[in-house]
């Protein structure tokens, strides 16, 4: 378990993919919609989480929106 606290809320995208999905939880694949944002102010986004899994050496799984009736 990962306490949310300043210290987290201030991580980059880089450093959160970096130490919390690969380090941390030791992630090989990562799942998240179209409009996932993710790091400090929201800076990271789905094709941030693409590159960085080639960096990190992870899959990432982008998922389309979905559109119903």
């Amino acid at each position: 378990m990962m306490r949310f606290d300043e210290a987290f809320a201030a991580l980059s995208a880089r450093a959160f993919a970096e130490q919390v999905l690969v380090r941390g939880l030791g992630a090989e694949a990562v799942v998240v919609g179209h409009d996932f944002h993710f790091g400090r102010g929201r800076e990271g986004n789905a094709e941030t989480l693409r590159a960085l899994g080639d960096e990190f050496d992870f899959e990432e799984y982008i998922v389309p929106p979905v559109v119903r009736d």
